[in-house]
């Protein structure tokens, strides 16, 4: 009998060793760390790691823990489903951990003390994992908390988002930390990942560093297959082939045929609740089915409701796309429905913009959504609204600009696994240099009527977008400045007397302009256009000018016109920029977004179909149907149900409105409609 290296040795340092040969990359995280644990003269004393789902965070802070072992260090890791969220609980699981004596009434300065006592004898790192989950606890943590620790304990702070503006208010508090945003592993650090499970032929490994973009999540699920898939290990290896094992891989936690249907529906929805699926799916859904689908580990809890992992639900509707187009369309034309009928239902001033974002989304523009939601959905960046006195820091970007990218070269890219429209915009010197030198210009960089809109993370400035508000006190500034006077030039009196509104309440929006410090962050680029996107949706008057084809493009796409009379070239002589306008307050907007959806092929009608409180979404469908004079066949084809389904819906109709035959229920819908 021989025996491996491993003779003599406990379970958990085997382990130990083999997560150790497995870990790859980090290294500015990890050498950031060791300098924290040498007391390095310049070492932060929290360190932030953030970044979204399955990008090794967890990971990242278990060799933390490794780590802190070949120091003698005691490192203390604190998970939000290990205690009950509030401050005592938080303190005394932190003291339970740290071996201290049992309390017969809690007290906090007891367990604080016994911390930095432990402190003053050795390194303590104390870890908090799954972050996100602990916002309740954000401030509390921060201010009586560590606020109260000894200096010398290390702070470890890892989640899905950064630490928020608070954390970094004063200067003091910025010293300390020490921002680590996870990124993709690269190009060489998959091949390096990839190796470790024998997987060397570099076909597979660019195909799966195209397929994976480097998500460790992703690249370690795909590794694992391939390993245990002698199909995929073959010659004819095709990146489709790992992407359907994904898939199918994924969809194993799903057991029922129904179940996997659901899930289907739920991937084309960047968010979705109990009311969505059950508007799609024509059915009610129950409470403890709701409670089913949002069990599985793929599903989280986001601000406006419950999100599948966006590489799942790119998986998961692309495979549907391929399979059933029919269906696949079926399904994103309803949701485009559905939020059509939640903005005729809501005041949009009341915070339900993000449900026009979501329409815009379901509009399968795919221009739209690769230069509006590309990776948007997984940013977490803070947003500022300035102007006046208050916007030193903006005018400050704007002087900067000169010696910034201000777009020279971006391409924007739909998320799809297997395919990707890119969109792209190129700018030329001689606009880069015209805008620099028009916007630092005194009159206009000085003037208090400009807004703007700041894309902050950790402090720092990423993104920067200017709008202007039009009222009667900018009128004036706005038809006499280079760009924006040529709209104002061309109006009439009386036209130029519609937009003298009142300061409180603008007549409209003129974007000037828009940037990203990084051409190359997509995410950032997403989160700007994101915020104009917002001032899109507040349904008045948006002008815009730009001299760039790209923007151009994008305008009309989105609805803007031309303004007769209106091109300048305020830019220079080679450079001419047409003005373009929306009016949604004339349009309407919900005529403005049924004329979007018809331009992408997508049919809707205002709600003045009869409805029945006692039936279902299903059966409502199906009676319209019927009004309509489509026959049982037809009704079964256009909701991919059986014949036989259609006769049992309608059975319950007859039965719960207490009628006999269709000509019946016709006449019954339509008393409905003429009262």
């Amino acid at each position: 009998m021989s025996y491996s290296s491993h003779d003599n040795l406990l379970f958990k340092q085997v382990l130990t060793d083999t997560d150790n040969r497995f870990f790859v990359g980090r290294e500015k995280e990890v050498r950031i760390f060791k300098n924290c644990l040498a007391g390095a003269s310049r070492a932060k004393k929290i360190l932030n790691i953030h970044a979204t789902a399955g990008m090794g965070k967890s990971y990242l802070v278990d060799h933390y823990q490794r780590i802190s072992i070949q120091y003698g260090a005691r490192f203390i890791l604190i998970n939000s489903r290990d205690f009950a969220h509030s401050p005592e609980h938080m303190l005394h699981r932190i003291y339970e951990l740290l071996d201290g004596e049992p309390q017969e009434h809690f007290d906090s300065n007891v367990c604080i003390h016994h911390i930095n006592q432990l402190a003053m004898e050795q390194l303590i790192i104390l870890a908090f994992d799954t972050y996100e989950e602990m916002k309740d606890l954000d401030r509390w943590l921060q201010e009586q908390l560590i606020g109260n620790l000894d200096h010398r304990i290390l702070i470890v702070i890892s989640g899905r988002y950064p630490l928020q503006n608070h954390w970094f208010a004063s200067p003091g508090w910025r010293e300390l930390i020490e921002d680590l945003p996870l990124q993709e592993f690269s190009h060489s650090h998959t091949i390096e990942y990839l190796a470790k499970y024998n997987i060397k032929d570099m076909t597979q490994i660019n195909a799966i560093y195209n397929l994976t973009h480097g998500h460790p999540l992703t690249l370690s699920l795909s590794a694992s297959m391939i390993n245990h898939n002698p199909n995929i290990r073959e010659e004819t290896f095709h990146p489709s082939d790992l992407f359907h094992s994904l898939t199918d891989q994924w969809l194993k936690e799903v057991k029922s045929a129904e179940l996997r249907y659901i899930i289907e529906s739920i991937s084309l929805l960047r968010r979705f609740d109990q009311d969505i699926l059950s508007y799609l799916l024509k059915e009610g859904v129950s409470d403890d089915l709701f409670e089913q689908i949002t069990s599985y580990s793929f599903i989280r809890l986001g601000r406006r409701g419950w999100m599948m992992h966006d590489l799942m639900r790119n998986a998961i509707s692309l495979n549907l796309r391929n399979r059933s187009p029919k269906r696949y369309k079926a399904i994103n034309q309803a949701i485009a429905a559905f939020y059509f009928r939640q903005i005729e239902e809501n005041d949009l001033r009341n915070d339900h913009s993000w449900l026009l974002s979501e329409f815009f989304y379901h509009l399968e523009d795919y221009t739209i959504r690769a230069i509006f939601y590309d990776t948007a959905s997984n940013h977490h960046f803070q947003i500022e609204h300035v102007s006046g006195p208050a916007a030193e820091e903006a005018r400050q970007y704007l002087k900067n600009l000169k010696h910034t990218s201000l777009y020279e070269y971006a391409t924007f890219s739909a998320q799809h696994a297997e395919e990707s429209e890119a969109v792209q915009l190129i700018a030329s010197t001689e606009y880069k240099q015209a805008e620099a030198e028009l916007l630092t210009r005194p009159s206009f960089l000085d003037s208090d009527h400009n807004e703007y809109i700041l894309l902050k993370q950790s402090g720092k400035i990423l993104g920067l977008a200017l709008v202007i508000p039009i009222h009667e006190n900018s009128l004036d500034f706005l038809a006499s400045e280079p760009v924006t006077r040529a709209f104002f030039h061309s109006l009439t009196a009386e036209e130029r007397a519609k937009y003298c509104t009142p300061v409180h309440e603008p007549s409209g929006w003129y974007i000037r302009m828009m940037d990203a410090i990084d051409p190359k962050d997509a995410v950032a680029r997403s989160a700007i256009l994101q915020e104009l996107l917002q001032i899109l949706f507040k349904g008045k008057v948006i002008v815009a000018s730009n001299p760039l084809p790209f923007y151009q493009q994008l305008l009309e796409r989105l609805g803007f016109h031309q303004v007769e009379g209106a091109t300048h070239k305020d830019y220079g002589p080679t450079l001419s920029a047409p003005t373009q306008m929306l009016d949604i307050k004339s349009m309407g907007l919900e005529n403005y977004l049924q004329l979007l959806a018809s331009n992408v092929g997508i049919p809707l009608q205002k709600g003045s179909r009869s409805r029945f409180s006692d039936l279902t979404e299903r059966e409502n469908e199906i009676a319209n149907l019927i009004v309509e004079g489509t026959p049982n066949k037809t009704i079964a084809e256009k909701l991919f149900v059986s014949e036989v389904t259609i006769k049992k819906h309608l059975s319950s109709i007859y039965r719960k409105k207490q009628i006999k035959n269709r000509a019946q229920l016709v006449k019954l819908l339509m008393d409905e409609a003429n009262r």
